[in-house]
């Protein structure tokens, strides 16, 4: 019973398991670098805007119909997708190697990602664009 799929993965796991929790550590890292000053600036512009240091929930769905709330959601959303999508490349390129066996580094990992990038992108804005059509199109139904 010890060479079923769960041994299997374990050893798999055990291989790569510090190379995946340095670039999903990277990552998330990246994804608060990304993210602080964006909230930070949004959070700043509603309360200069409202001239309250309580923000209420009318203030908040102002902004968020604005051109500026909306490009704010389209940002966050694209970035949200693209680091969502750059994790999961690289650990599937880490479980390649871990499956087959062969040495891999969280550098060469990212160097992978980094390459890919472009692709990631463009798949994020697809899937980001197919569930913004999606969600309209069932709210006329």
């Amino acid at each position: 019973m010890n060479s079923g799929l769960p041994a299997r993965t374990w050893a798999d796991f055990r291989v790569c398991r510090r190379q995946a929790f340095a670039f999903h550590l990277g990552l998330q890292l990246l994804g608060v670098a990304l993210f602080t000053p964006l909230v930070t600036w949004t959070a700043r512009h509603i309360v200069t805007a409202t001239g309250e240091a309580v923000v209420s929930n009318f203030d908040l769905a102002t902004f968020a119909l604005s051109l500026r709330g909306a490009l704010f959601v389209l940002v966050v959303a694209a970035l949200t997708l693209g680091l969502l999508f750059a994790e999961f490349a690289g650990l599937s390129w880490l479980s390649g190697h871990a499956i087959a066996r062969r040495p891999v580094t969280a550098i060469s990992t990212i160097g992978f990602v980094t390459r890919k990038l472009p692709h990631l992108v463009a798949l994020a804005a697809i899937v980001f664009a197919r569930l913004s059509c999606c969600s309209c199109c069932r709210s006329w139904l």
